[in-house]
C-alpha cells in the first residue's frame, strides 16, 4: 500500500459533480435566455479584469483541501463554474403543468378550437382524443359541435357558436351558446357539477338537460331528472319535460316541452356509441331511446326476450340515427318512432 497522495484534475472533479447531479426535466426558453445572459456577462468581466490562471498549480494535498484552495484563489473561475452548474440544473427544471385534466374530446364536428396557455389549437379530426384541462377555453364555430367526456363520467356537448371555460374540476362557465349535460344512468360523479352563467349557477341531480345562454336570458330545458338554478338570492327547480327561462331580476317563465324531436337534433348528432367488440340488441335500443329522449316499448314479451339474446357488431362510433338504420337493415325488427316512444314490433 502506498501513502502517496495524488492530485485530482479540475476536469475530473467537475465531471464527477455533473454525473452525480443526474439529468432532470427541461427549462423554459425564457429561463435559458436569462442564464445565457448571466454567463456571458460574467465571462466578459473575467477576461477583461483578471489575470490569466493557466500557469497556476494547486498544491499537492487531499482533494477537499485542494478544491477549497482552488475556489478561494480563483474567485472568477469559481463564479463561472457555479453559473455553469446552474446552467446544467436550471435547464433541466420542470415546466409547470398547464392545468388538471378534466375532460377528453370524444367527437368534434366542423370548426372547433381549444385555447390553453394563450395558444389556439384547432381540432380538425371528426374524432379527437385530446385532453381538456382546467383553464382551457373551448369555442365552436357556426358550423361546429363538440362532445366531451368529463373525468367524473359526465357527458358535455357544445352546440354551434358556443364558448365555455373549464374553470375547475367540477365547474365550467358558459359565456355564450348552448351546452347539453348527461350524467349517464348509473354514473357516480366525483363531485357536484356547477354550470356558471351570467344569469346564475345551474346544478343537477342525475339528469339530462340543456343550458342555453342568450343575450337577454338563460334558458334551461330538462329532459330527465331535476335541475336547480340559483341567481344568488333565489333558487328554482325544473323537472323532466319542463323549460325555465330566467332573465335578470325577473321570475322565471315556466313551460312544458317535449323531450324528443327537432329541437334536440343537435344533441343527437354529437352522440357516439361507445366502442365494443359486440353489442346486445337490447343495449343498442335502450341507448337510442335515451339519446333521443324517448321511451322504449316492445309490442310483445317475445320480442323483448329476443332483443336480450341477439347481438350486433361494427356499430362503434355511430350516432343514434345511424345505429337505428343498422338495426333496421340487419334484423327483422320493425321499429317505429311514435311521438315520445320508440316502438318495437
Amino acid at each position: 500500500m502506498t501513502n502517496q497522495k495524488r492530485e485530482i484534475e479540475p476536469e475530473t472533479l467537475l465531471a464527477r459533480l455533473l454525473r452525480g447531479a443526474g439529468r432532470g426535466p427541461v427549462a423554459s426558453p425564457e429561463a435559458k435566455a436569462r442564464i445565457y445572459d448571466a454567463v456571458h456577462t460574467e465571462w466578459r468581466s473575467n477576461v477583461t479584469t483578471n489575470e490569466p490562471h493557466h500557469n497556476r498549480r494547486p498544491p499537492s494535498r487531499a482533494s477537499s483541501a485542494w478544491l477549497g484552495w482552488w475556489l478561494a484563489r480563483s474567485v472568477p473561475v469559481a463564479a463561472t463554474l457555479g453559473i455553469a452548474v446552474a446552467i446544467f440544473y436550471l435547464t433541466n427544471v420542470p415546466t409547470p403543468a398547464s392545468g388538471v385534466e378534466v375532460a377528453t374530446v370524444t367527437k368534434s364536428i366542423g370548426s372547433v378550437a381549444v385555447t390553453g396557455g394563450g395558444a389556439a389549437q384547432p381540432l380538425t379530426q371528426p374524432t379527437d382524443s385530446r385532453i381538456i384541462r382546467t383553464g382551457d377555453t373551448v369555442v365552436t364555430g357556426r358550423d361546429g359541435g363538440l362532445s366531451l367526456m368529463l373525468r367524473d363520467n359526465i357527458i358535455v356537448r357544445l352546440n354551434a357558436d358556443t364558448q365555455i371555460v373549464m374553470s375547475g374540476v367540477d365547474q365550467l362557465d358558459v359565456r355564450r351558446g348552448a351546452i347539453y349535460l348527461d350524467t349517464r344512468a348509473g354514473a357516480q360523479p366525483s363531485g357536484e357539477m356547477e354550470i356558471n352563467t351570467p344569469f346564475g349557477v345551474v346544478r343537477h341531480l342525475g339528469t339530462q338537460y340543456e343550458v342555453s345562454v342568450r343575450a337577454e336570458d338563460l334558458r334551461l330545458r330538462v329532459r330527465e331528472g331535476e335541475v336547480m338554478v340559483s341567481d344568488g338570492a333565489r333558487e328554482y327547480v325544473g323537472g323532466a319535460g319542463e323549460q325555465l327561462v330566467l332573465a335578470s331580476d325577473a321570475e322565471p317563465i315556466r313551460s312544458s316541452i317535449t323531450t324528443s324531436g327537432p329541437a334536440w337534433a343537435w344533441v343527437e348528432s354529437l352522440a357516439t356509441l361507445p366502442a365494443a367488440d359486440q353489442y346486445r340488441l337490447i343495449d343498442l335500443l335502450e341507448w337510442i331511446a335515451r339519446e333521443t329522449g324517448r321511451e322504449l316499448q316492445f309490442s310483445s314479451d317475445a320480442l323483448a326476450l329476443n332483443a336480450e339474446r341477439d347481438t350486433l357488431v361494427g356499430a362503434a362510433g355511430l350516432n343514434p340515427t345511424e345505429t337505428l338504420e343498422v338495426i333496421r337493415s340487419t334484423t327483422a325488427l320493425r321499429i317505429e318512432v311514435a311521438g315520445q316512444a320508440l316502438l318495437i314490433r
